[in-house]
């Protein structure tokens, strides 16, 4: 016993001298430790949260959807904003309030829509302070993270992105048109229409620009307030046949 004791302590007093006089033999051991106490750790870790420790971490999306009821059809909102509806007895002059006051907004239709044969149009004003950022309306919606956007702002100017995943990309810049209104409280005509696979961006009735796009004809079509600090009123919402 007593050699059998003698031969561990050399074998350790060597180990121990070899760990001096060796860096990198030491930083193995060391990270080897290292590894197996994680390891353990997150053993325990799962013992005690099952739930938690297993749980897949969620995109970083907006509320889930919610609905509403707006010119006489289904409407799914995105998004932190508030949204408030004041129906007429004409549901065609039903308004829709969308305050982006605590973040951005999206509202699509339950509906789908082919623009190619079906143009969309609505009345929109701008009716908080003045502000440059965008509102306007979207279509080609396949859910609240791939679709195009139409967007307006109060500077006379209008953009078209399309949004895929979740990501802007820009296909038109901010680009100036006398046909848009300049400030808060004046009311105008924005509206989509396709025609072999161009699409048409419309102010008052008139087309400010046309642009190619990927088949963006078939899809929901909604609204959409991209940045804080903007109350829009949309109404006399119109799908016409061409």
């Amino acid at each position: 016993m007593a050699e059998n004791s003698s031969r561990d302590e050399t074998y350790i007093d060597q180990l121990v001298r070899r760990i001096k006089n060796n860096k990198f033999f030491a930083l193995l051991i060391l990270l080897g430790l290292t590894v197996t106490a994680l390891a353990n750790f997150k053993e325990d870790l799962e013992k005690l949260l099952p739930n938690q420790a297993t749980q897949q971490a969620e995109p970083a999306v907006s509320p889930e959807a919610t609905a509403i009821e707006f010119a006489g059809q289904k409407w799914l909102k995105s998004g932190f904003g508030h949204v408030s509806v004041s129906e007429d007895q004409a549901e065609i002059n039903d308004e829709l309030i969308l305050s982006s006051h605590q973040g951005e907004i999206l509202l699509w239709s339950e509906r789908t829509v082919n623009l190619e044969q079906i143009s969309f149009m609505v009345q929109c004003e701008l009716i908080s302070q003045a502000q440059t950022k965008g509102w306007g309306l979207v279509w080609g919606l396949e859910n609240p993270h791939n679709f195009y956007y139409f967007a307006v702002n109060n500077q006379r100017q209008f953009r078209l992105l399309r949004f895929q995943q979740g990501q802007p990309k820009v296909l038109i810049p901010w680009t100036g048109s006398p046909s848009l209104a300049a400030g808060a409280g004046k009311n105008q005509s924005l509206g989509i229409a396709i025609h072999e696979n161009r699409v048409q961006l419309l102010v008052n009735h008139k087309t400010v620009t046309e642009y190619a796009v990927e088949q963006p004809a078939i899809g929901s079509v909604g609204f959409y307030v991209e940045a804080r600090g903007l109350t829009v009123r949309y109404r006399d919402v119109r799908f016409a046949h061409r």
